[in-house]
């Protein structure tokens, strides 16, 4: 049987959408939205956020830019960037910031 969700905590679903340049920030917004939608229905969340954008692209070397705005190096593994301990920080920073709105609090996240 294939996965489900409620079972073995992932799910494979199809998504097709169009393929956004992601030099250009208005597509990468507009594809992230998507992305946003997609996630909430699936798993039925009130809220979704893309954030930490990495453009990572195979002719550069280092691993992560360091500042922020240019293109890292290719990953070529899966891999997520937050542990239980640094999700619910770096939540807090983004809130901190500006960048997304936590009102109110999540009792639940994931990242």
């Amino acid at each position: 049987a294939p996965p489900r969700l409620i079972v073995d905590r992932f799910e494979l679903r199809r998504w097709q959408p169009a393929q956004p340049d992601f030099a250009d920030p208005a597509s990468v917004r507009t594809f992230y939205a998507a992305a946003e939608a997609f996630v909430c229905a699936a798993v039925g969340a009130a809220r979704v956020h893309v954030f930490d954008h990495t453009l990572r692209t195979s002719g550069v070397s280092s691993l992560n830019a360091a500042d922020g705005a240019s293109a890292a190096g290719a990953v070529l593994r899966v891999h997520g960037d937050y542990t239980a301990d640094s999700a619910p920080t770096r939540l807090a920073q983004l809130a901190a910031a500006g960048a997304i709105t936590v009102e109110p609090a999540p009792s639940r996240f994931a990242f």
